[in-house]
């Protein structure tokens, strides 16, 4: 037999916040609230198998229709095979295990096109941006939004958030054409090249526990972004370990992507598939490193950054000459180079094992 309730959306999360309750008195507040009227439509838990007295969801098995009206909570449970004289309902309220963030993250409202939702505050986004670079013929993408509730019941320090990626992600495309429909997964903290999952400001900067980036569509020099997971806010309890967040957003495509080099993965990286960039002396430019970064005096680093720019087979010299700091430099190039190089920045911190080159092609 099938069991049908419906119960408002605030005394369904009450009660699903606290400990399940005997399965009796569980029936009984489901009697009592089905008076209520329905309007955002659930159906879940279709099929249950037993498994030494604890259900278990498959998810092959797992569909959930959401409907938004007016903001009640209906709830089918298809019954599952039950001892006799069991309650369908009460044998599942009682035994299902979820964790509950897991379980809430169903109630929460969905992210529409320029808005960003956490847990179920909803925020409008404000501005968004978009940093990218080549490595390897690759793009490395770092996304930014930031967004805000205007809401009055929303506590003044919950009403501003700001998701960013900030060391980037390799997506493997050669072009932004080749993003539509990608989808890049966070299982935890970080993926296995090491790259992060992105961070949540909401009072402070937290690590994104586990995340999805899903590009949904590249037209008209733009991206449209997919963006959801858990991160950890610290707030509340509700809004504590966790929580929840979903974002649809639009993004400019930025109209010159650089060419970053990473100096501890390697001291080449492929400009185009003709072109091949390589760093000369990088032992002898990381020792002035070393020298600066020990005594931190940055304006007395002095020292020649020695490159050559392999084009079908022919070599082309060139060097950057910095001066009483790193943000001082100019780049000489052999002349006779057909492509026209721009040197942007050096980035580095060997202890964290981090060291970065940027080149621009201006033609």
């Amino acid at each position: 037999m099938d069991v049908t309730f419906a119960a408002s959306r605030r005394t369904a999360e009450s009660n699903l916040s606290h400990k399940i309750r005997p399965a009796k008195k569980c029936h009984e507040e489901i009697e009592k609230q089905s008076r209520n009227g329905g309007a955002l439509s659930i159906y879940l838990l279709k099929k249950f198998s037993w498994t030494g007295g604890v259900a278990k969801v498959h998810e092959s098995k797992f569909h959930e229709t959401l409907l938004s009206v007016s903001g009640y909570l209906r709830m089918k449970f298809v019954s599952p095979v039950c001892a006799e004289g069991t309650s369908p309902f009460s044998a599942a309220w009682q035994r299902l295990k979820i964790r509950r963030h897991e379980f809430m993250g169903l109630f929460s409202p969905k992210a529409t096109k320029g808005s960003f939702v956490l847990r179920d505050i909803i925020y409008q986004i404000t501005g968004t941006s978009l940093h990218a670079s080549y490595q390897n013929l690759g793009l490395v993408l770092f996304p930014a939004l930031e967004a805000k509730a205007d809401r009055e019941k929303v506590e003044y320090e919950m009403r501003h958030i700001h998701l960013y990626h900030n060391n980037g992600f390799q997506t493997h495309a050669p072009s932004f054409e080749a993003l539509k429909g990608q989808q890049f997964i966070w299982t935890s903290e970080y993926n296995d090249q090491n790259e992060e999952a992105g961070t949540l400001c909401v009072q402070e900067h937290e690590c994104v526990r586990k995340g999805t980036i899903e590009i949904l569509d590249v037209e008209n020099n733009e991206l449209t972004i997919k963006w959801s997971g858990l991160a950890d806010v610290g707030w509340s309890r509700k809004y504590g370990e966790n929580v929840p967040f979903e974002t649809i957003f639009s993004v400019k495509i930025p109209q010159r992507i650089p060419y970053t080099l990473d100096a501890i993965q390697s001291t080449k990286t492929q400009l185009d598939e003709h072109t091949l960039l390589e760093i000369l002396n990088l032992p002898e430019f990381n020792q002035e490193v070393s020298r600066v970064s020990e005594s931190c005096q940055w304006e007395d680093f002095n020292t020649i950054l020695k490159f050559r720019v392999t084009r079908n087979g022919t070599d082309y010299l060139g060097e950057v000459c910095f001066k009483n700091g790193k943000n001082n430099f100019e780049l000489h190039m052999d002349e006779k180079c057909p492509i026209k190089l721009s040197f942007r920045y050096v980035d580095f911190n060997l202890k964290a094992r981090y060291e970065q080159f940027s080149f621009e092609i201006l033609s």
